[in-house]
């Protein structure tokens, strides 16, 4: 995760001009804060291609649908300190990848009168409300934002120092990583990669259909899966740390590695003082 992320835009969904079954309300330009710059279009984009967002603060919402093609409205606002924030937001197309940006950021503070800050006083908050093909990919690089997605097919990577995060019905791989945020990840089905130093991170699979690891400083990790799943786990988690359910019946177990149903795909699991819990899917969401 860089160590200054880079951006600050929003995007939200143009309501009912973008058509189709996955519609996003559009936040009305009366809840934006005065000194807020927008941008909005639909344009094509392969159904391979890839969307990738970059943002500081705010939030990011996508949704998908099945036509090559997607829909954004792009909003970006200046934080509590500032006033306006005189920036235009950097969008790169092609048929094969749409991505937001935007290089440097300078705003107008006009409390006793008027500052014009290269840099701004604080950065500007974006907020993401997006449609994209359900079967392209997927890449946010965010510092602290409330990130929701759902439906996408295509593998996802999202990596946030202090965002929080919701993914469901994800088809393809995904690469979850934070630092100190919370996390929770349900639908999954292919491999995943979980990062985390002290966030909480909850995964829930439909099916584990392949080599997936989590790796944790002192947060605690939360898997479900189906109950008859045949997986290998490797772990150096010791058994204070480390609890199956009983619901999987009784593991075997060979040093740092346990066979639950016979065996199958691995599950590597790393901790330092956190948790780690296997629970079946039929407890899910129960549990929460």
């Amino acid at each position: 995760m860089p160590s200054v992320p880079r951006l600050l835009v929003a995007v939200m969904l143009i309501g009912g001009s973008l058509g189709g079954t996955q519609a996003v309300p559009a936040q009305p330009a009366s809840s934006l804060p005065p000194g807020s710059k927008t941008e909005s279009d639909t344009v094509d984009l392969s159904p391979t291609g890839t969307v990738e967002i970059d943002n500081q603060k705010g939030s990011i919402t996508v949704t998908t649908w099945t036509r090559p093609e997607i829909g954004y409205r792009a909003a970006l606002s200046p934080s509590a300190e500032d006033s306006v924030v005189a920036t235009d937001l950097d969008v790169d197309h092609s048929g094969e990848e749409l991505s937001f940006d935007h290089d440097h950021s300078w705003s107008l503070r006009i409390p006793g009168l008027l500052t014009i800050s290269p840099d701004g006083t604080s950065e500007p908050i974006g907020h993401f409300w997006v449609v994209m093909p359900e079967t392209a990919g997927l890449e946010i690089d965010d510092h602290a934002s409330t990130i929701e997605v759902s439906g996408v097919q295509g593998n996802v990577n999202i990596d946030t120092h202090s965002g929080t995060a919701t993914v469901e019905a994800i088809g393809g791989n995904l690469r979850l990583e934070t630092f100190s945020s919370s996390a929770t990840a349900s639908g999954l089905q292919g491999r995943t990669e979980i990062e985390t130093r002290s966030g909480g991170i909850t995964a829930v699979f439909e099916e584990f259909a392949g080599p997936s690891s989590a790796e944790t400083h002192s947060g605690d990790l939360r898997f479900y899966l189906p109950a008859d799943t045949g997986l290998t786990v490797a772990t150096d988690a010791d058994t204070s740390q480390f609890v199956i359910d009983e619901a999987f019946g009784t593991p075997s177990r060979d040093d740092d590695r346990w066979t639950l149903n016979g065996g199958g795909a691995d599950l590597s699991l790393e901790t330092f003082s956190g948790t780690i819990e296997l629970r079946p899917l039929s407890a899910y969401p129960a549990d929460r």
